[in-house]
């Protein structure tokens, strides 16, 4: 199996997790897997100012939601608003993934959501059904689920696999003691790392190299990473090799990726 294949299907599987573990209408799903949702161009719906007003319903006070990646936005709609900028860009979807559930509105300021690389900007995902995907709005997490049939999806281990990635928080805040500990399995014994016995030239802010992503039987996630010194700085030399690190963590209700990517590059 391809590595493009592998982590398309890291992300199915997980999300047919998720979905089984959530109450609640669940619509057909078509079959194949998220690989079919990387080079195409649809993106989230946008409407008229008119159709902004629909009331936001209670939140899910209950549920806990992990990020799966980033549905982007074409630039063409948000272009189009009074300001071109996308945060005044109006999007819509439905309260449950079923289009004959209440419509609900929102801005893209008022969303999670982040520059995925240079010149695209993206809705964070949250589950995937079919081709229903899960976005959140920042007040009360309230759910909008949007339905396309070939959207631009990148999933989590992707984005990891193949930008310039470090150990941190998607501010672009490093972890400020790189490793202090790690894994020599996923969910095993946990081992502080003796600074001393890395290289001299190692850099503060490392970048990672994503070697295998590992779903564990009671749904958490792992990635297998090496550790090397900052691309930017000149060189890439491996610094730590075959680290397993937990691939979330918690905040609030929301677990959130442990690792990030300079969407813009060095």
């Amino acid at each position: 199996m391809s590595k493009r294949l592998f982590f398309a299907f890291f992300v199915m599987l997980f999300s047919a997790m998720l979905t089984a573990a959530c109450d609640g209408p669940k619509p057909a799903s078509k079959t194949g897997d998220l690989a079919q949702y990387s080079s195409a161009e649809t993106a989230p719906e946008s409407v008229d100012d008119n159709d902004a007003a629909i009331p936001i319903l209670p939140p899910n006070t209950d549920r806990i939601y992990t990020y799966l990646g980033g549905l982007i936005i074409r630039p063409d709609l948000y272009a189009k608003t009074p300001t071109g900028k996308v945060d005044d860009l109006q999007l819509c979807g439905y309260v449950q993934p079923d289009k004959s559930t209440q419509k609900i509105c929102a801005k893209y300021s008022d969303m999670y959501g982040h520059l995925y690389d240079y010149d695209h900007i993206g809705l964070d995902i949250w589950d995937v059904r079919g081709n229903w995907y899960l976005a959140l709005a920042r007040s009360g997490l309230q759910e909008i689920w949007m339905e396309h049939e070939d959207a631009d999806f990148r999933a989590y281990p992707d984005l990891v696999k193949s930008g310039l990635t470090f150990m941190g928080d998607w501010n672009y805040i490093h972890d400020p003691a790189w490793p202090t500990k790690s894994w020599a399995v996923p969910q095993g014994t946990e081992q502080s790392v003796d600074h001393n016995n890395l290289p001299k030239n190692a850099s503060a802010n490392p970048m990672i190299q994503l070697l295998e992503a590992k779903i564990m039987p009671d749904k958490d996630v792992w990635f297998k990473v090496n550790f090397t010194n900052n691309v930017c700085d000149g060189n890439n030399n491996v610094v730590l090799a075959n680290i397993w690190y937990p691939a979330y963590r918690a905040e609030g209700r929301l677990r959130l990726p442990n690792f990030w990517f300079y969407s813009k590059g060095c």
